[in-house]
């Protein structure tokens, strides 16, 4: 099924899928990464299309995975320690330079800007600038690359 690195081979892949899914509905519930996000995002007034909320969310949900995962078989795996108080802070700086720092696809207004349920209008971020925020910040944003430097 899995290698002691927490890693599925395809051929076992379907047989897994429900109990990953599982796991990975716990850990949305326990991490609050959404609830963070969404936070992030009403304090800098911007919205980000689907691919960039999956770029900042899948590593935060793997590692939770992979440490769930490497716990169980009593591994300690300091990498890939998801303190929720690093987590928010990693969302926070990602989530404040995409603000600041668009990609240049994201820096046209009218094209990018949608508006809130209060009517206020918003810049949307797209997964460009997600990269972008990801390669100006990494190593500084944990458990994307291990510990801050």
């Amino acid at each position: 099924m899995s290698d002691s690195t927490g890693l599925v081979s395809a051929e076992s892949y379907d047989s897994i899928n429900d109990a990953m899914l599982k796991l990975a509905r716990r850990i949305k519930r326990e991490l609050k990464v959404e609830e963070y996000l969404e936070d992030a995002l009403d304090e800098n007034q911007i919205f980000i299309t689907p691919g960039a909320y999956l770029m900042i969310t899948v590593p935060l949900f793997e590692a939770a995975h992979l440490q769930h995962y490497r716990s169980e078989l009593g591994v300690r795996d300091s990498v890939l320690d998801t303190d929720v108080e690093m987590m928010r802070e990693s969302i926070k700086r990602i989530v404040t330079d995409i603000t600041s720092n668009p990609a240049r696809a994201d820096q046209v207004p009218e094209e990018r800007e949608g508006f809130d349920e209060e009517g206020e209008r918003r810049s949307v971020r797209t997964s460009l600038s997600m990269l972008k925020a990801f390669f100006r910040n990494f190593c500084n944003i944990p458990p994307f690359c291990g510990e801050p430097k």
